[in-house]
């Protein structure tokens, strides 16, 4: 009769402090992007009245900025 042994080497290795807070890091700034994005969006239109430009050449402008913020 064979025994089955899990080996403990299929277990991953604890993560380091620095492992986690770069995680922590990154979780941030993407959080923060979409928060911005979902900020500026919907106040389009009031920022395209008040700039006294029209939304379609704002819009292009919002969409520079947060495609650059991704980089």
């Amino acid at each position: 009769m064979t025994t089955l042994n899990s080996p403990k080497a299929d277990v991953a290795p604890p993560l380091s402090s620095t492992t986690r807070l770069v995680a922590w890091i990154v979780s941030a700034v993407f959080f923060i992007e979409q928060l911005d994005s979902s900020i500026v969006a919907p106040a389009l239109p009031a920022m395209a009245v008040s700039l006294g430009s029209d939304v379609i050449t704002l819009s292009a402008t919002i969409t520079a900025y947060l495609l650059n913020s991704c980089a």
